[in-house]
């Protein structure tokens, strides 16, 4: 099954709003703009990826960055 993935990075597009995942991979971001469409989600060595936000549980996997 999926772990979280501790310490990631996740920013609201274009604010400074952010969290940083817990032990679980879980985070929270309180008074996210209504008008805030997406999140990125970032850590070292991965691919960061944009996804929509929504209310709830988002699952986001995460790819290796592999370069040559």
């Amino acid at each position: 099954p999926p772990r979280g993935l501790i310490g990631a990075s996740v920013l609201v597009e274009g604010t400074t709003m952010g969290a940083i995942t817990d032990v679980d991979g879980k985070f929270a971001i309180n008074n996210v703009p209504t008008d805030a469409k997406a999140l990125i989600v970032s850590y070292l060595g991965m691919i960061t990826q944009r996804v929509g936000i929504q209310r709830g549980t988002i699952t986001v996997t995460m790819t290796v960055s592999i370069s040559l």
